[in-house]
């Protein structure tokens, strides 16, 4: 677990710029593809039909969970937050910063158990991540991404120059400050995937890019706050 240090000024300015095409992707994903959920952080966002809930926008009629099924929640069995700037190898940070003055991006690679086995019906999931108990409010919002780890990784192994392959984003949510609040990022096709058994999967990664100001700041977990987790809800 650790806050990797840039290794190179080369290879950050490469990965910086295929991060910032991976955001792109997504805005352009979720534009341009009806069945992709539009992130929201208020109704407001969402069209005259439609209600924020669990981070996106939904029919108003929609089930976000099934009435009668049964909630998964899930910790990862590792996890590594990786910086573009450098940093203190060895050490996972206290908070996930989403937007920086620095303009650095993260890089946050999640392994989580599939406790409920390859023959579960998964309704819907989300990964959820909590505020910082110093969170400082900020009136901005900024778009964060979940993409699928494609190679194995090991914490103690991955740095800014050794990231392994991700897949293009495959969901999207907005982080917002004001009030604090958790962050849910619908994961649902991503966990029923890893429900049908399917190879390839070695986890997500939450992709944050930079730019001023800090607009939140989420717990790992290294300073007794709740970190990560899937909520993951089963008919």
């Amino acid at each position: 677990m650790l806050l990797a240090n840039a290794r190179g000024s080369s290879s950050r300015a490469a990965l910086d710029t295929l991060l910032d095409l991976a955001f792109a992707l997504a805005f352009a994903t979720a534009t341009g593809c009806a069945a992709r959920p539009v992130p929201c952080a208020s109704t407001e966002r969402c069209t005259e039909s439609q209600v924020c809930a669990a981070g996106r926008c939904a029919s108003a009629a929609a089930e976000v969970a099934p009435e009668m099924g049964r909630r998964v929640l899930v910790a990862p069995t590792e996890m590594a937050v990786v910086s573009s700037l450098p940093g203190e190898d060895g050490v996972l940070p206290v908070a996930i910063p989403v937007g920086t003055a620095s303009g650095s991006s993260v890089v946050v690679l999640l392994r989580f158990p599939a406790t409920w086995g390859n023959r579960a019906r998964v309704a819907s999931a989300f990964l959820t991540l909590e505020p910082t108990s110093g969170a400082v409010p900020t009136t901005d919002s900024r778009s964060v991404s979940v993409a699928r780890v494609l190679e194995p990784w090991s914490a103690a192994d991955v740095s800014w120059g050794r990231l392994p392959r991700l897949s293009a984003p495959e969901a999207r949510a907005l982080a917002t400050a004001r009030p604090p609040k958790t962050l849910r990022v619908d994961v649902t096709a991503i966990v029923q995937r890893w429900a049908r058994a399917k190879t390839g999967d070695h986890g997500i990664a939450l992709l944050t890019g930079g730019g001023a100001p800090t607009v939140a700041s989420y717990a790992t977990g290294a300073s007794g706050e709740r970190g990560p987790r899937l909520d993951v809800y089963l008919r």
